[in-house]
């Protein structure tokens, strides 16, 4: 799909395919007991080579509804694309081969048990030093190597995670 036009006029193009994966089980709960869930996986991640993030492509016209859906998506801030400048630099090349990687997991269907989520945790790690994370959640926080925490008592989910780490290429 087009998406733009370059800075030098060449046109832009964004993929337009989705990929989903789904698991299903059936589980039956003892009745008036008390149960522990827990959830514990490697998740798919998709990955673009470059990103709309970078200075020179966030300031295209041509681009400026999907830097709008990026900021809503994964709550980024004005520091979270300062970071970003800093390790892509300025120019409209991406010459520092900066990467993002994107993680969705639906969360809202746990608003159809029976109840909240007692004791919600999720602990989001980005692979390394030196790559930036974001996502939508309340409560974070920092923990060391750079992995975040969010802790939530009586959680009902209203809207699915989504997570983007940028970082250089390997």
């Amino acid at each position: 799909m087009r998406a733009g036009t370059g800075a030098n006029g060449s046109p832009l193009f964004q993929p337009v395919w989705t990929v989903r994966t789904v698991f299903v089980r059936q589980q039956t709960f003892p009745p008036g007991r008390p149960v522990l869930v827990e959830h514990h996986y490697r998740t798919s991640i998709g990955i673009c080579s470059d990103t709309v993030l970078r200075k020179a492509l966030r300031e295209s016209a041509g681009l400026r509804a999907e830097l709008l859906k990026y900021q809503k998506q994964y709550c980024l801030g004005p520091s979270f694309l300062q970071s970003v400048d800093l390790m892509a630099g300025t120019g409209k090349a991406n010459t520092n081969k900066v990467r993002e990687q994107r993680i969705a997991y639906v969360l809202k269907t746990g608003a159809n048990w029976a109840g909240p989520i007692k004791d919600f945790r999720l602990r989001v790690d980005p692979g390394g030093p030196n790559r930036l994370l974001s996502f939508c959640a309340d409560g974070e926080k920092e923990l060391v190597g750079g992995s975040v925490q969010v802790r939530a008592k009586d959680f009902t989910p209203r809207a699915d995670l989504k997570i983007l780490i940028v970082s250089k290429a390997d």
